[in-house]
């Protein structure tokens, strides 16, 4: 459907990124305020003079793989910094959202998986709660960075991507992207070091970010 490609454009592009173009310093896609009869998208990018581009882009990759008639009307153009920020309303039949969505709970008791076992798996695990502080983290990424439960997560960690702020209510509306994090000089090369020290290698993790009804927090299931 189309509305899965343009919730994944921006993990498209940073795909990319990695693992074609190193150097690239690709674009970023927000979408938001999402309806059955469209969404909005928020594109980001350092260079200047795309607006109509994307524009052209989108309608054409909805007709050609997606049989879909496009509407797109920019709704805003500013520059942000170094930033060049577009918003875009898109119209089409979005029959695949579904606004009271829950993820199916009722499941057999056999396939729910203990938190050791879980957190086991994610070795470089984060759980915050609403405050964004720090609850957990996994045995991997205590033994880079220490004992930071306790510290408010951007303390700790800048948000590289997505380029939203970094707050609850931003991570919990954007789960389906795929969340950049670098830490901060502080916890570079692996210790707390001074303040004056920004010579350090920073570690940057990439992953989900998974709501924890049963404990209503974030836990962040990122890799090196």
């Amino acid at each position: 459907h189309l509305r899965d490609f343009l919730r994944g454009l921006d993990n498209l592009h940073e795909y990319m990124r990695r693992f074609n173009y190193p150097k690239l310093k690709p674009p970023s896609f927000l979408v938001t305020n999402e309806s059955r009869s469209g969404l909005s998208l928020e594109y980001r990018s350092k260079r200047k003079g795309f607006r109509s581009y994307v524009k052209g882009q989108l309608v054409e990759v909805a007709r050609r793989f997606y049989n879909t008639d496009l509407e797109v009307d920019v709704l805003n153009e500013e520059r942000v910094g170094d930033m060049t920020v577009v918003s875009y309303r898109l119209s089409f039949d979005n029959t695949g959202f579904h606004h009271d969505y829950r993820p199916n709970s009722s499941l057999n008791m056999d396939t729910i998986i203990n938190c050791d076992i879980f957190f086991y798996v994610f070795p470089f695990h984060i759980v915050f709660n609403r405050n964004m502080v720090i609850n957990h983290i996994g045995q991997s990424l205590n033994c880079c960075v220490g004992d930071i439960a306790g510290q408010v997560i951007d303390e700790v960690f800048m948000l590289i991507r997505p380029q939203i702020s970094f707050t609850w209510e931003n991570v919990m509306s954007h789960d389906n992207n795929v969340f950049g994090l670098n830490t901060v000089d502080k916890y570079s090369n692996g210790h707390y070091v001074d303040d004056n020290d920004t010579k350090g290698v920073h570690l940057r993790l990439k992953g989900q970010m998974l709501y924890m009804e049963e404990i209503d927090c974030l836990s962040f299931l990122g890799i090196p």
